[in-house]
């Protein structure tokens, strides 16, 4: 007789399961958008066979049948299925993940990105990031990455990044063929920034773009994202759910800045993640020069910590951000709640009405600012 397989995990985010030659995913033919939990029909006293698949920056746990590990073997046979049966594949983050870049753990305090020097050594990127050249000439939104810089940025011509110190790094294609080394003709991309995120509730981007010459070829610079190393960036929005873009100015030395921007809910809590600033070309103007953009003043911070009760500063259950508040931190106390402290440190700290701090003896709290 016929028995059901049903097979789940414990979040989809970060792994799938195969089923003999089945991949569970939405991707395959016949699976549903959302394909968990799966049930397939087989036949009693026919072997089935069950992998676990975690994505990167994620590690395979265990099997559960209930409340019963069953092992914390990947793979799982079923030699007959005399009953029906459900199966979870347990998945837990794979706290030594890392890639290229490595990441930034942004738990610790806020990203910031400021200058680099047209004399850094060829092949050098600021903490954090690289550098891409993309899969297409005059890359469009449609391109990828496919490879990384590595020449130097102090070249006057032909395609390039210069190093503009306290005005950050600008971008420029050309077409000519006999490039600078290091750097792929009419290919270049954008800049590639990679975080952890891990133990957060919120985190925000702000930075600033510009125009330091405007030519009849147009490009913008347009901030995506992607969960992981691998596979398509998506657009950040904004409030409004528009892409987070610089739009070249016809004035040279035009400069704008964008956010703070709350990062998406799906970036928050993960092991690695990239932020792509994507030079990419319009499409308009089909001669001549490109423009030269500019990315600066790059900071990705985290959320502020307010007091959700009376209580210890250094007790994480007293904050909204879940830990204890640090140099790095902006701090709120809410109104009527009242903080012992004793020694601590913030960045900022804002009393809202009959708020207020206790000292205990010799007790200090030091501001950093700004």
């Amino acid at each position: 007789s016929n028995r059901n397989l049903t097979v789940n995990v414990s979040d989809a985010a970060q792994g799938y399961v195969k089923v003999n030659t089945i991949d569970v995913l939405p991707a395959t033919p016949g699976v549903p958008a959302n394909p968990y939990p799966w049930t397939g029909i087989y036949f009693q006293g026919v072997p089935v066979t069950v992998v676990a698949k975690p994505n990167r920056g994620y590690k395979f746990q265990h099997w559960k049948d209930g409340a019963t590990i069953l092992t914390t073997d990947t793979t799982l046979t079923l030699a007959s299925l005399t009953a029906d049966r459900t199966l979870l594949a347990v998945f837990v983050v794979d706290s030594a993940f890392n890639s290229k870049p490595p990441a930034y753990n942004l738990v610790l305090c806020d990203y910031r990105f400021q200058s680099w020097d047209a004399a850094a050594p060829a092949g050098t990127y600021p903490p954090n990031m690289q550098f891409v050249s993309m899969n297409q000439d005059d890359p469009g939104l449609t391109a990828v990455p496919a490879d990384t810089v590595k020449g130097a940025y102090n070249y006057s011509s032909r395609t390039r990044i210069n190093g503009l110190g306290s005005n950050g790094i600008a971008f420029i294609n050309t077409g000519n063929d006999n490039t600078n080394p290091g750097y792929v003709p009419s290919r270049l991309g954008g800049a590639l920034l990679a975080l952890r995120t891990l133990g957060l509730n919120q985190a925000f981007v702000q930075w600033t773009g510009g125009t330091v010459t405007p030519n009849s070829r147009q490009y913008r610079i347009r901030l995506r994202y992607r969960i992981g190393d691998t596979g398509p960036f998506q657009d950040l929005t904004d409030g409004g759910g528009n892409p987070v873009e610089y739009v070249r100015n016809t004035t040279a030395g035009h400069s704008q800045t964008f956010g703070p921007v709350a990062l998406p809910a799906a970036l928050l809590n993960q092991p690695y993640v990239q932020l792509l600033w994507q030079y990419y070309y319009t499409g308009i103007g089909t001669s001549g020069s490109r423009d030269q953009l500019r990315i600066d003043d790059i900071v990705v911070s985290r959320d502020k910590c307010e007091s959700v009760a009376s209580g210890s500063w250094q007790v994480k259950t007293t904050w909204s951000c879940g830990r204890v508040p640090s140099v790095c931190d902006d701090v709120v106390i809410k109104n009527g709640h009242v903080i012992t402290i004793a020694n601590a440190e913030a960045r900022n700290l804002q009393l809202e009405a009959n708020a207020r701090l206790d000292y205990t003896s010799g007790g200090m709290l030091l501001l950093k600012g700004p």
